[in-house]
């Protein structure tokens, strides 16, 4: 096999905790994180040596800053194949939009590159590698959906319904996580909803885990963005079962039981110029 072409998904974070701050610097936290369809085509091709990266999006880093490139470096490396990989992105997940687009290409590449040499790495060895790429890389060796600890290297496969919609609306800007959990103000009210949701592995009534959902940097970057609650209200207005921001957003997502109720709302926020995706949540092999 000289080429292979697979598909590099997003993710949402259902709800998400932040617990503390290490003293590395990075803030452990609990989240509940689904894979979603809204994808990015990757395609890798062997060449003699080296990386080279390219992308139909100016917007994608083409050296080490990327996370892809990353991925690739830390595979060729760990796996002394005598050859080296050329790397092309088809995006389609916004970038810095708190869907782990970057994350999710990174993992993919390592997946990917594992098929394409045939060096049969194990998922768990590709999942240490990815911890030192980033946050929330490890998540994409999970089942596509899992409870996730740590800094997000902790990650723990889990059983939710997989059947619904998912409108995305991304505002016209981005969002660093940096500055997301820079600048967030911890709170002493989540021990008892986390408990509950560590004691599950798989909850009983997904209606009510989703009562319990938020994202704790939904108020800090709110601050800074009114227009994320504008948009949340919006989504609960129309009958989203659940709405808040993904990650470090910018992006806001609301969950609907049905596809002519999502798609009505769709049009809806299309009107008013934005960014607006329809996805459903996916799993996978692991």
């Amino acid at each position: 096999m000289k080429k292979l072409k697979l598909s590099s998904y997003a993710k949402i974070n259902l709800g998400l905790w932040v617990i503390n701050k290490r003293k590395d610097g990075y803030h452990n936290i609990f989240s509940i994180i689904q894979a979603i369809d809204l994808a990015d085509q990757i395609q890798l091709e062997k060449i003699p040596a080296g990386i080279i990266l390219k992308s139909d999006s100016p917007k994608v880093p083409r050296n080490a800053r990327n996370l892809a490139f990353k991925a690739a470096k830390i595979f060729l490396a760990g796996t002394k194949v005598k050859s080296g990989v050329k790397i092309f992105i088809r995006k389609k997940i916004p970038i810095e939009a708190g869907l782990g687009g970057g994350s999710s290409n990174a993992a993919f590449v390592l997946k990917g590159l594992n098929r394409l040499f045939g060096t049969k790495i194990s998922t768990r060895k590709l999942s240490k590698w990815s911890e030192k790429i980033g946050s929330d890389v490890p998540f994409f060796f999970s089942s596509g959906t899992a409870f996730v600890r740590g800094r997000g290297e902790k990650v723990k496969s889990v059983a939710l319904p997989l059947d619904y919609w998912i409108i995305l609306v991304k505002p016209p800007f981005s969002v660093s996580s940096r500055w997301a959990y820079s600048n967030f103000k911890f709170d002493l009210t989540k021990t008892t909803v986390l408990r509950n949701f560590s004691s599950q592995r798989n909850p009983n009534n997904f209606g009510e885990m989703l009562n319990l959902c938020k994202n704790d940097l939904e108020t800090t970057v709110s601050k800074k963005f009114p227009i994320i609650k504008q948009i949340k209200k919006q989504m609960l207005k129309h009958g989203a079962m659940l709405s808040a921001m993904s990650g470090s957003g910018p992006v806001v997502f609301g969950i609907f039981k049905d596809k002519l109720q999502a798609r009505e709302v769709m049009k809806k926020f299309k009107k008013r110029q934005y960014a607006v995706f329809i996805a459903r949540p996916v799993n996978w092999p692991r």
